[in-house]
């Protein structure tokens, strides 16, 4: 009901403030959206800290931290907390990362060296992988391989390449 009133709120005082011309209008408008938008903020606030939730934003990254874990978005660098059967991947740019914090992530890269990509999966199979998927369509590909109870995925497809990876459950 608070955020509701306070929405509305909002947008009757935008369109009221909107026409302003005066000096004095324009700072009491000022004013009124600082006070309006530091109460939306203390709104979310009390709600993500009644549900146990923290949100943290540093540099390129988003992190949030519940009751249930932690849920990392952004960076630049290969998770920490990779498996040291997983081989880095080091023939491309990481745009992204998403880690969970409970044994599952995802990096994106971009820029990748010429044949990098394929040049990855032939490493996979020497290092003793197995696969359970290798489909190729057009210049991409998606592939699948398991090894110590690590569910792993790569994919390839536009001059976009991921690797994910999780724990598997289903053993």
């Amino acid at each position: 009901m608070k955020k509701t009133l306070i929405i509305a709120v909002s947008i009757l005082l935008g369109i009221i403030l909107a026409g302003c011309q005066n000096p004095f209008e324009k700072a009491a408008e000022k004013v009124v959206e600082k006070s309006v938008i530091k109460a939306v903020e203390k709104a979310v606030e009390k709600e993500l800290d009644e549900n146990g939730i923290d949100i943290d934003i540093k540099d390129d990254t988003l992190t949030v931290t519940s009751d249930e874990g932690e849920f990392t978005i952004g960076g630049g660098t290969w998770p920490e907390d990779t498996p040291d059967i997983i081989p880095e991947f080091k023939d491309g740019d990481i745009s992204s990362v998403m880690d969970n914090g409970m044994g599952a992530s995802l990096v994106y890269f971009t820029n990748l060296k010429d044949n990098a990509a394929k040049e990855y999966i032939k490493l996979l199979d020497e290092a003793g992988w197995e696969q359970k998927m290798n489909q190729s369509y057009g210049e991409g590909f998606l592939y699948q391989g398991l090894k110590d109870d690590i569910a792993l995925t790569v994919s390839y497809t536009n001059d976009v390449f991921f690797i994910s990876w999780m724990n598997d459950t289903s053993s």
